[in-house]
């Protein structure tokens, strides 16, 4: 029961983290998709954050309180329509997620295609395997599962802030500025 509890409470936190760090970066990248128009990848990104949302939320609010609980939160039965309604909403941004992936592979954005199609595939990976080489009793095995939605979850939030200059200068981060400011001055 407690190493469930930990494995819960670590879930929890580090999709709260994740899901702050793609607030940080949602109005950025959505200013500059849809007002400043810079660059198709904002628009990619855009929707990959909204699906990235999506799973986040599931993640910090409804499964790590699952894992903790060790039960069902919602009814405490597996095939409620409550349950079923969260899955659901899960499926669908995970299939907003790998059309996304499609998308960003087509248009070449090869940093952002790396690191979030790693995390993406070991998920599925992962996800498939492990019902079938995981005996029943050891299920708190399942979380490695989590933990890697939340990282390809976050995976673009992070790449955004520690790569792109427009993201960082939207965001104003003091330490990010001094750098900006270094590299935009003229002679």
């Amino acid at each position: 029961m407690a190493l469930k509890f930990y494995l819960g409470l670590t879930s929890f936190v580090l999709s709260f983290f994740a899901v702050f760090l793609n607030v940080l970066i949602f109005r950025p990248v959505f200013r500059l998709a849809f007002i400043e128009k810079k660059s198709s990848i904002y628009i990619i990104a855009f929707f990959n954050i909204i699906s990235d949302l999506l799973q986040l939320l599931i993640v910090c609010l409804y499964l790590s309180p699952n894992i903790m609980q060790n039960d069902y939160i919602l009814t405490g039965s597996q095939t409620s329509v409550s349950n079923i309604f969260v899955g659901w909403i899960f499926v669908n941004a995970w299939y907003i997620e790998c059309f996304v992936q499609v998308v960003m592979a087509v248009n070449r954005y090869v940093i952002q295609f790396v690191f979030i199609s790693v995390f993406y595939v070991f998920t599925w990976i992962f996800f498939e395997v492990f019902p079938r080489v995981v005996p029943d009793d050891k299920l708190e095995y399942f979380w490695v599962i989590a933990l890697l939605v939340t990282l390809n979850a976050s995976s673009n939030s992070v790449i955004f802030l520690t790569c792109n200059k427009d993201v960082k200068r939207s965001i104003n981060f003091p330490w990010a500025k001094n750098k900006i400011h270094n590299l935009t001055v003229l002679p």
